[in-house]
């Protein structure tokens, strides 16, 4: 599964009585830290569980790629109190498309409640969940992501003990967080900004922009084909390769497993996927937009053996 906002596009657009309104969510602030538990699943996805609208339980991932909160079709059908008022403009990696939508929706997760909510529908979410909500929900804190405990700590500040973490500067492109990394690919050496997404099962795709700009297209080993779908049911066809050398940081793995974007996606950035950053424990600091980084027992898995 698969699945992004078009670059530039920081959040969706609600057309409802054909007023385009803009929406930023703010996590309300506690004062203590909220203690989220979640599944990993089989493909690496977050899945936590959620309430829509004080009544309606569901399954939703953490998806760090985008802004938001949307349902699958599925999903819709478990919440009876979720009825579209509208349609909402939304950018996938295969294109764009006018969806369902509906406002002034509540939504909780853990002990913390968010009001006057937009949500969409879109077709595909990860496996095992009801739909996805972004980064934005939790905007100007700090999110932990501990693999160890498989939980989500939401902080109002930054926590005072940091030891053993390395910190990464987040770049903003639309709804994406962009880290930057050094690659060795076809024996070049490269920099280059990856988009942190944990919807994305695998290790690392190079984005079109990468190949173009590189000269790689048809410098790179093929492995077979990754098929992939985004939300709204465009199908990706990416060629799996392998990347000799990737540097996040002071971390330096070998032998990656990646994939080459399809070229007809719109979408032309790299991707961070769940197989590199679930080797890590995180501090997310979605304030000064900082991303902290402490290995942890995951850190020397082998790479799966489909990869």
């Amino acid at each position: 599964y698969l699945d992004a906002m078009r670059p530039g596009l920081c959040i969706a657009t609600m057309l409802a009585a054909g007023v385009l309104q803009a929406q930023v969510f703010r996590a309300p602030a506690t004062g203590l830290p909220d203690t989220i538990p979640f599944t990993l699943s089989a493909a690496n996805d977050l899945l936590v569980r959620a309430v829509l609208n004080g009544q309606d339980p569901l399954t939703l991932m953490f998806h760090s790629g985008v802004e938001g909160l949307s349902l699958t079709d599925a999903g819709r059908e478990k919440a009876p109190s979720f009825r579209t008022s509208g349609s909402m403009d939304v950018g996938s990696w295969g294109g764009s498309a006018e969806v369902e939508a509906a406002s002034d929706q509540t939504l909780t997760i853990g002990d913390r409640t968010w009001t006057a909510l937009d949500v969409h529908v879109g077709r595909h979410s990860a496996v095992g969940s009801d739909g996805k909500f972004g980064h934005d929900l939790f905007a100007g804190q700090v999110v932990e992501v501990d693999f160890d405990r498989q939980v989500l700590v939401v902080h109002d500040r930054m926590p005072d003990d940091v030891t053993g973490y390395q910190a990464l500067t987040i770049e903003r492109q639309g709804s994406s967080l962009l880290l930057k990394c050094v690659l060795t690919v076809a024996e070049e050496r490269m920099e280059q900004p990856v988009m942190l997404h944990t919807g994305y099962h695998g290790a690392l795709i190079l984005g079109t922009e990468a190949l173009e700009a590189h000269g790689l297209a048809g410098r790179l080993d093929t492995l077979g084909v990754e098929v992939l779908t985004d939300a709204q049911g465009n199908e990706l066809r990416n060629l799996r390769t392998r990347i000799p050398e990737f540097q996040l940081g002071e971390a330096t793995f070998h032998d990656v497993p990646a994939s080459t974007m399809d070229a007809r996606s719109n979408f032309p950035m790299s991707v961070l996927g769940n197989e590199i950053t679930r080797r890590f424990n995180w501090l997310l600091d979605l304030e000064q937009d900082v991303l902290y980084l402490r290995p942890n027992r995951n850190f020397d898995a082998p790479w799966p053996a489909h990869e």
